[in-house]
Protein backbone atom coordinates (compact mmCIF):
# COMPACT_ATOMS: atom_id res chain seq x y z
CA UNK A 1 0.00 0.00 0.00
CA UNK A 2 1.28 3.27 -1.00
CA UNK A 3 0.72 6.99 0.50
CA UNK A 4 -0.17 9.86 -1.87
CA UNK A 5 3.43 10.89 -2.09
CA UNK A 6 4.10 7.17 -3.92
CA UNK A 7 6.32 5.75 -0.88
CA UNK A 8 5.24 2.38 0.68
CA UNK A 9 3.24 2.45 3.75
CA UNK A 10 3.37 -0.56 5.66
CA UNK A 11 0.94 -1.25 8.26
CA UNK A 12 1.53 -0.89 11.92
CA UNK A 13 0.81 -3.81 14.28
CA UNK A 14 -2.23 -3.74 16.71
CA UNK A 15 -0.03 -4.29 19.40
CA UNK A 16 1.72 -0.88 18.27
CA UNK A 17 -1.96 0.88 17.70
CA UNK A 18 -2.34 -0.05 21.50
CA UNK A 19 0.63 1.29 22.81
CA UNK A 20 0.48 4.76 21.20
CA UNK A 21 -3.12 5.00 22.30
CA UNK A 22 -2.15 4.26 26.21
CA UNK A 23 0.98 6.55 26.14
CA UNK A 24 -1.76 9.46 24.58
CA UNK A 25 -3.83 8.88 27.32
CA UNK A 26 -1.10 8.48 30.29
CA UNK A 27 0.10 11.69 28.69
CA UNK A 28 -3.55 13.62 28.95
CA UNK A 29 -3.91 12.07 32.31
CA UNK A 30 -0.60 13.83 33.37
CA UNK A 31 -1.44 17.38 31.81
CA UNK A 32 -4.80 17.61 33.89
CA UNK A 33 -3.13 16.42 36.72
CA UNK A 34 -0.35 19.24 36.63
CA UNK A 35 -3.35 21.74 36.13
CA UNK A 36 -4.97 20.74 38.83
CA UNK A 37 -1.90 21.03 41.06
CA UNK A 38 -1.01 24.44 39.32
CA UNK A 39 -4.22 25.70 40.61
CA UNK A 40 -4.11 24.22 44.28
CA UNK A 41 -0.39 25.86 45.01
CA UNK A 42 -1.07 28.95 43.54
CA UNK A 43 -4.19 29.08 45.77
CA UNK A 44 -2.46 28.20 48.59
CA UNK A 45 -0.26 30.55 48.08
CA UNK A 46 -2.49 33.15 47.62
CA UNK A 47 -4.06 32.75 50.86
CA UNK A 48 -0.49 32.94 52.70
CA UNK A 49 0.08 36.54 50.99
CA UNK A 50 -3.56 37.74 52.07
CA UNK A 51 -2.78 36.47 55.64
CA UNK A 52 0.81 37.72 55.94
CA UNK A 53 -0.79 41.22 54.69
CA UNK A 54 -3.65 40.71 57.57
CA UNK A 55 -1.03 40.35 59.90
CA UNK A 56 0.64 43.34 59.31
CA UNK A 57 -1.85 45.28 59.12
CA UNK A 58 -3.00 44.33 62.89
CA UNK A 59 0.15 45.12 64.15
CA UNK A 60 0.54 48.27 62.73
CA UNK A 61 -3.15 49.29 64.45
CA UNK A 62 -1.52 48.03 67.32
CA UNK A 63 1.57 49.89 67.60
CA UNK A 64 -0.07 53.54 66.35
CA UNK A 65 -3.08 52.85 69.09
CA UNK A 66 -2.14 55.31 72.07
CA UNK A 67 -5.12 53.58 74.04
CA UNK A 68 -4.05 52.18 77.58
CA UNK A 69 -5.80 48.58 77.82
CA UNK A 70 -7.78 48.45 80.89
CA UNK A 71 -6.29 45.72 83.29
CA UNK A 72 -8.63 42.72 84.32
CA UNK A 73 -8.63 40.02 86.47
CA UNK A 74 -7.78 36.66 85.26
CA UNK A 75 -6.65 36.16 81.25
CA UNK A 76 -7.62 38.34 78.42
CA UNK A 77 -8.89 35.39 75.95
CA UNK A 78 -9.22 31.94 76.92
CA UNK A 79 -6.96 29.52 76.42
CA UNK A 80 -9.01 27.63 73.69
CA UNK A 81 -9.82 30.55 71.74
CA UNK A 82 -5.82 31.32 71.66
CA UNK A 83 -5.22 27.61 70.28
CA UNK A 84 -7.63 27.88 67.73
CA UNK A 85 -6.26 31.19 66.88
CA UNK A 86 -3.01 29.55 66.49
CA UNK A 87 -4.42 27.06 64.41
CA UNK A 88 -5.89 29.29 61.75
CA UNK A 89 -2.55 31.77 61.83
CA UNK A 90 -0.37 27.69 61.21
CA UNK A 91 -3.14 26.20 58.61
CA UNK A 92 -1.90 28.07 55.26
CA UNK A 93 1.90 27.52 56.07
CA UNK A 94 1.14 23.79 56.00
CA UNK A 95 -1.32 24.04 53.19
CA UNK A 96 1.50 26.24 51.13
CA UNK A 97 4.14 23.57 52.43
CA UNK A 98 1.90 20.12 51.22
CA UNK A 99 1.35 21.46 47.94
CA UNK A 100 4.41 22.30 47.23
CA UNK A 101 5.33 18.68 48.27
CA UNK A 102 3.20 17.75 45.73
CA UNK A 103 4.23 19.71 43.05
CA UNK A 104 7.78 18.56 43.68
CA UNK A 105 6.70 15.08 43.45
CA UNK A 106 4.74 15.57 40.12
CA UNK A 107 7.51 17.69 38.28
CA UNK A 108 9.99 14.80 39.44
CA UNK A 109 7.61 11.98 37.96
CA UNK A 110 6.85 13.84 34.89
CA UNK A 111 10.89 14.33 34.46
CA UNK A 112 10.89 10.81 34.73
CA UNK A 113 8.42 9.92 32.89
CA UNK A 114 9.95 12.13 29.63
CA UNK A 115 13.13 11.03 30.17
CA UNK A 116 11.99 7.45 29.84
CA UNK A 117 10.34 8.39 26.56
CA UNK A 118 13.42 9.82 25.60
CA UNK A 119 15.23 7.01 26.04
CA UNK A 120 12.77 4.74 24.06
CA UNK A 121 13.04 7.08 21.13
CA UNK A 122 16.61 7.24 21.12
CA UNK A 123 16.75 3.24 20.92
CA UNK A 124 14.24 3.49 18.23
CA UNK A 125 16.21 6.18 16.47
CA UNK A 126 19.37 3.93 16.77
CA UNK A 127 17.68 1.22 15.56
CA UNK A 128 16.48 3.13 12.36
CA UNK A 129 19.78 4.20 11.84
CA UNK A 130 21.35 0.79 12.21
CA UNK A 131 18.78 -0.75 9.74
CA UNK A 132 19.31 2.41 7.14
CA UNK A 133 23.16 1.86 7.53
CA UNK A 134 22.71 -1.65 7.09
CA UNK A 135 20.61 -0.97 4.18
CA UNK A 136 23.56 1.97 2.37
CA UNK A 137 26.29 -1.20 3.17
CA UNK A 138 24.61 -3.66 0.90
CA UNK A 139 23.76 -1.28 -1.56
CA UNK A 140 27.39 0.27 -1.72
CA UNK A 141 28.22 -3.61 -1.69
CA UNK A 142 25.90 -3.87 -4.93
CA UNK A 143 27.08 -1.20 -6.79
CA UNK A 144 31.04 -1.55 -5.92
CA UNK A 145 31.37 -5.72 -5.72
CA UNK A 146 28.45 -7.13 -7.71
CA UNK A 147 28.27 -4.83 -10.45
CA UNK A 148 31.93 -4.28 -11.01
CA UNK A 149 33.32 -4.93 -14.39
CA UNK A 150 35.16 -8.11 -15.18
CA UNK A 151 37.23 -7.97 -18.47
CA UNK A 152 39.15 -10.77 -19.73
CA UNK A 153 40.54 -11.86 -22.92
CA UNK A 154 37.59 -12.23 -25.38
CA UNK A 155 39.48 -13.39 -28.83
CA UNK A 156 42.39 -14.74 -29.97
CA UNK A 157 43.70 -15.43 -33.41
CA UNK A 158 47.54 -16.99 -33.38
CA UNK A 159 49.78 -15.50 -36.61
CA UNK A 160 52.42 -18.36 -35.33
CA UNK A 161 53.45 -20.62 -38.30
CA UNK A 162 54.80 -19.60 -41.41
CA UNK A 163 52.05 -19.72 -44.15
CA UNK A 164 54.45 -19.93 -47.27
CA UNK A 165 56.33 -22.29 -46.31
CA UNK A 166 55.56 -26.22 -47.56
CA UNK A 167 55.87 -27.74 -44.37
CA UNK A 168 54.57 -26.42 -40.70
CA UNK A 169 56.84 -24.55 -39.88
CA UNK A 170 57.01 -21.18 -37.52
CA UNK A 171 57.90 -17.84 -38.04
CA UNK A 172 60.77 -15.68 -37.33
CA UNK A 173 58.20 -12.76 -35.49
CA UNK A 174 55.28 -14.81 -34.92
CA UNK A 175 52.76 -12.62 -33.05
CA UNK A 176 49.01 -12.91 -32.10
CA UNK A 177 45.82 -10.35 -32.25
CA UNK A 178 43.47 -10.77 -29.36
CA UNK A 179 39.80 -8.91 -27.94
CA UNK A 180 38.93 -8.11 -24.66
CA UNK A 181 35.30 -8.71 -23.15
CA UNK A 182 33.50 -7.68 -20.35
CA UNK A 183 31.61 -9.83 -18.51
CA UNK A 184 30.77 -6.94 -15.35
CA UNK A 185 27.28 -5.62 -15.10
CA UNK A 186 28.53 -1.71 -15.57
CA UNK A 187 30.97 -0.63 -18.13
CA UNK A 188 34.93 -0.86 -17.80
CA UNK A 189 37.52 1.91 -19.01
CA UNK A 190 40.93 0.67 -20.08
CA UNK A 191 43.31 2.36 -19.30
CA UNK A 192 46.38 -0.15 -19.87
CA UNK A 193 47.33 -2.94 -22.03
CA UNK A 194 50.22 -5.32 -22.08
CA UNK A 195 50.76 -8.61 -23.85
CA UNK A 196 53.79 -10.88 -24.49
CA UNK A 197 54.40 -13.71 -27.19
CA UNK A 198 57.87 -15.55 -26.12
CA UNK A 199 59.04 -19.14 -26.39
CA UNK A 200 60.19 -21.23 -23.02
CA UNK A 201 61.69 -24.26 -22.23
CA UNK A 202 59.70 -24.13 -19.38
CA UNK A 203 56.32 -22.51 -17.93
CA UNK A 204 57.47 -19.73 -15.48
CA UNK A 205 56.69 -19.90 -12.47
CA UNK A 206 55.42 -16.75 -12.31
CA UNK A 207 54.34 -14.79 -15.34
CA UNK A 208 57.28 -13.27 -17.49
CA UNK A 209 56.02 -9.60 -18.27
CA UNK A 210 59.69 -8.48 -19.90
CA UNK A 211 59.77 -7.83 -23.08
CA UNK A 212 57.56 -4.42 -25.16
CA UNK A 213 56.16 -1.74 -24.11
CA UNK A 214 52.92 -0.93 -22.15
CA UNK A 215 49.84 0.03 -24.55
CA UNK A 216 48.59 3.27 -22.84
CA UNK A 217 45.28 3.93 -25.28
CA UNK A 218 42.33 4.34 -23.73
CA UNK A 219 38.67 2.29 -24.59
CA UNK A 220 35.57 1.82 -23.58
CA UNK A 221 33.53 -1.84 -22.97
CA UNK A 222 30.42 -1.61 -22.58
CA UNK A 223 28.84 -4.08 -20.10
CA UNK A 224 28.31 -7.57 -20.70
CA UNK A 225 29.79 -7.14 -24.36
CA UNK A 226 33.50 -7.76 -26.28
CA UNK A 227 35.98 -4.62 -27.73
CA UNK A 228 34.00 -5.83 -31.25
CA UNK A 229 36.88 -5.22 -33.74
CA UNK A 230 38.83 -2.97 -31.79
CA UNK A 231 41.81 -5.38 -31.60
CA UNK A 232 45.68 -6.00 -29.68
CA UNK A 233 48.75 -7.56 -30.82
CA UNK A 234 51.44 -8.93 -28.73
CA UNK A 235 54.53 -9.94 -30.84
CA UNK A 236 57.47 -11.89 -29.79
CA UNK A 237 60.61 -9.98 -28.86
CA UNK A 238 62.97 -12.51 -30.19
CA UNK A 239 63.55 -13.97 -33.39
CA UNK A 240 62.62 -17.72 -33.98
CA UNK A 241 65.84 -19.43 -35.56
CA UNK A 242 65.08 -22.95 -37.23
CA UNK A 243 65.91 -24.90 -34.38
CA UNK A 244 63.74 -22.78 -31.97
CA UNK A 245 60.77 -23.59 -34.85
CA UNK A 246 61.22 -27.28 -34.12
CA UNK A 247 61.67 -27.28 -30.81
CA UNK A 248 57.89 -25.84 -30.20
CA UNK A 249 56.68 -27.98 -33.60
CA UNK A 250 58.11 -30.92 -31.12
CA UNK A 251 56.70 -29.09 -27.85
CA UNK A 252 60.08 -29.59 -26.50
CA UNK A 253 59.59 -25.78 -25.71
CA UNK A 254 56.61 -23.66 -25.13
CA UNK A 255 55.06 -20.61 -26.79
CA UNK A 256 53.14 -18.25 -24.33
CA UNK A 257 51.18 -15.43 -24.44
CA UNK A 258 50.74 -13.56 -21.01
CA UNK A 259 49.95 -9.93 -20.13
CA UNK A 260 47.48 -8.08 -18.36
CA UNK A 261 44.97 -5.17 -18.62
CA UNK A 262 44.08 -2.19 -16.12
CA UNK A 263 40.73 -0.54 -15.64
CA UNK A 264 38.53 2.01 -14.05
CA UNK A 265 35.16 0.97 -13.29
CA UNK A 266 31.94 3.97 -12.87
CA UNK A 267 33.45 4.70 -9.78
CA UNK A 268 36.86 5.36 -10.47
CA UNK A 269 38.45 2.05 -8.71
CA UNK A 270 40.86 0.59 -10.69
CA UNK A 271 41.11 -2.85 -11.71
CA UNK A 272 43.39 -5.36 -13.14
CA UNK A 273 43.16 -8.77 -14.57
CA UNK A 274 46.00 -10.99 -16.22
CA UNK A 275 45.89 -13.82 -18.65
CA UNK A 276 47.83 -16.79 -19.89
CA UNK A 277 47.89 -18.60 -22.74
CA UNK A 278 49.97 -21.38 -24.54
CA UNK A 279 49.86 -22.31 -28.07
CA UNK A 280 49.49 -25.20 -29.24
CA UNK A 281 51.18 -26.56 -32.54
CA UNK A 282 49.00 -29.78 -33.86
CA UNK A 283 45.98 -27.78 -34.27
CA UNK A 284 47.31 -24.22 -34.05
CA UNK A 285 45.37 -22.91 -31.58
CA UNK A 286 45.21 -21.11 -28.05
CA UNK A 287 45.00 -22.78 -25.03
CA UNK A 288 44.16 -21.07 -21.21
CA UNK A 289 47.40 -21.91 -18.87
CA UNK A 290 48.32 -21.23 -15.58
CA UNK A 291 47.58 -20.40 -12.20
CA UNK A 292 46.01 -17.25 -9.93
CA UNK A 293 49.71 -15.70 -10.96
CA UNK A 294 49.14 -16.00 -14.56
CA UNK A 295 45.19 -15.17 -14.39
CA UNK A 296 43.67 -12.91 -11.73
CA UNK A 297 41.16 -9.74 -11.49
CA UNK A 298 41.65 -7.83 -8.66
CA UNK A 299 41.85 -4.03 -7.44
CA UNK A 300 45.13 -2.44 -8.50
CA UNK A 301 46.44 -1.54 -5.27
CA UNK A 302 50.25 -0.91 -6.80
CA UNK A 303 47.65 1.96 -8.56
CA UNK A 304 50.43 2.89 -11.47
CA UNK A 305 49.72 2.29 -14.69
CA UNK A 306 53.28 3.40 -15.96
CA UNK A 307 54.53 0.04 -14.02
CA UNK A 308 53.72 -3.66 -14.64
CA UNK A 309 52.37 -5.57 -11.44
CA UNK A 310 54.47 -7.49 -9.46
Amino acid sequence: MADEKGFVKWPEPAAAKKRLRNLNAERLLLFLLAIFLATNFFSGLYERNAYTDHQDAESEIHQTSTVTPVKRQGPTVPKQEAAERADQESAPMEKYEFWSLILTAFIVYITAKYTQAAYLQLEKLNESVGAATRSARVAERALTELEVPCVSIAEIIPHVLDQSATTPKVQKHPWIQYTFRNDGRSFAKLTSVFGVLRPHSEIPFKPDYTGLGIDHAVFFIGPNSTSGKVGWRAICPITITEDDSNSLLQQKTALIFCGFVRYEDAFRVKWISGFGWRWHPHDNGMYLMGDDRYNYSRKDEQDADLSKPE
